[in-house]
């Protein structure tokens, strides 16, 4: 994936939300990556009535669903994308940008699905309190996000390189702006009233991604059940406490 060339401008003036809009505009994802199978996989044992796609672009992920949910929403700020899932994928669309808030009601959905989006966003906390206000109690959070302490980051930072999918500078790589450990994401997510219920990895390549990934060798994808901790990127399913 090979996000698109952002004009440059002086350090804090590109805007974070711009940047990130220019960046995945138009972007397609491959439906056959380990990550977004084992999505699939999770969203079918929880069969929720209605679901959230948050910043869900095409809605890619949930077309593949089946059954699908009764209720479907794609949350975004690309309207070429939404444009795709409304009349392509036949799935109800709501433009916004999700940084800023949910624009739903409280205890709206049974399930949120946030799809490498937590790293993108400078006010995790307040992100993940609008995915805890619009679940309804026992809601499944299901998101994924690079995983900073991937056995490719340690041995990079072990010979002296900068880890992959962390960025120093808004204008420039992937966009992202957090990066978590295993420990981490699962500490803030109880932070803000969930139970993890699982936490998975999508592969551990023993050499770099770029030589050996998921789609032209599936037999790799069993590590990151094996060893979500040193996984390319991390899987996180979550319930909604009861008070």
């Amino acid at each position: 994936m090979s996000p698109s060339s952002l004009p440059d401008k002086p350090l804090g003036v590109l805007n974070l939300s711009e940047a990130n809009h220019r960046r995945y505009d138009g972007i397609q994802f491959d439906g056959a990556e380990t990550r977004l199978r084992k999505v699939r996989h999770y969203l079918a044992d929880i069969h929720p009535a209605s679901l959230l796609d948050a910043a869900g672009g095409n809605g890619y992920v949930i077309d593949g669903l089946s059954p699908r949910p009764g209720r479907v929403v794609v949350c975004d700020q690309v309207e070429g994308l939404l444009k795709e899932a409304s009349e392509l994928r036949s799935l109800e669309t709501v433009k916004a940008d999700v940084s800023k808030g949910l624009p739903f009601a409280g205890e709206e959905f049974e399930c949120i699905f946030a799809g490498e989006i937590i790293e993108h966003l400078v006010d995790t906390d307040h992100f993940l309190e609008e995915c805890r206000r619009v679940l309804v109690p026992g809601g499944h959070l299901l998101l994924t996000t690079p995983n900073l302490a991937s056995l490719e980051n340690r041995l990079r930072i072990l010979f002296g390189y900068y880890p992959i999918w962390v960025d120093y500078s808004v204008g420039r790589g992937s966009g992202h702006v957090r990066a978590y450990t295993p420990s981490i994401l699962m500490r803030q997510v109880r932070e803000h009233g969930f139970e993890v219920l699982r936490l998975k990895g999508n592969f551990v390549p023993p050499i770099r991604q770029k030589f050996l990934d998921d789609r032209r060798h599936p037999w790799i994808r069993w590590t990151g059940d094996w060893f979500p901790q040193l996984s390319q990127d991390l899987i996180l399913l979550a319930r909604k406490k009861v008070v």
